[in-house]
């Protein structure tokens, strides 16, 4: 029985492993068979694009052809003076492209200096204002001291012309009844 069911374990085994090869043979095959499509397109597409240049190319010729008889009908001597006269040309726009560069370059020194006395004057202007500041809380302090030393006074001042009021009512009082004693 052992032996049995040892064989058969073994078949069961090997028929697994064929399995397991069979199906990861089966998905070799297919990704094998999408890079094969792919590249096929790929392909195609190229030789789309092969043609494509050849037309182009096909076409260039003939403009070329049609430039060089151009060129035959027109003379070196006419297209070699252009020629000359296109160098002294680019020459020209070089040496203004140069001439522009150096006032670029100038320009930005310049806008460098004037950046650095903007942030100076801006710095003179923060300490320009915190000064201010402590002048006005200065004088506030100053006109707040003065303001009650003016309270104090005229709250003395308002004191003594009572007391000099009541000095006058008491005189008076004083006068009337001095009159009133000598009368009797």
């Amino acid at each position: 029985m052992t032996g049995e069911s040892s064989s058969a374990t073994s078949g069961f085994l090997a028929a697994e492993k064929a399995a397991e090869y069979l199906v990861d043979s089966l998905r070799r095959l297919d990704d094998e068979s999408g890079r094969y499509s792919a590249a096929a397109g790929t392909l195609g597409q190229l030789g789309d694009d092969v043609r494509e240049l050849a037309g182009r190319t096909a076409e260039l010729a003939g403009r070329t052809t049609e430039a060089v008889e151009a060129l035959r009908g027109v003379g070196a001597a006419q297209v070699l003076e252009r020629l000359g006269d296109l160098g002294q040309r680019l020459t020209e726009q070089a040496q203004a492209v140069d001439d522009l560069r150096a006032r670029i370059a100038g320009q930005d020194s310049r806008l460098d200096s004037l950046s650095a006395s903007m942030r100076d004057l801006e710095a003179r202007i923060a300490a320009l204002g915190d000064a201010q500041r402590t002048v006005a809380a200065e004088i506030k302090s100053t006109l707040d001291e003065r303001a009650a030393e003016f309270r104090k006074q005229t709250g003395a001042v308002a004191l003594m012309a009572r007391w000099g009021l009541v000095a006058a009512a008491a005189a008076a009082l004083l006068a009337a009844l001095a009159a009133i004693l000598t009368r009797v």
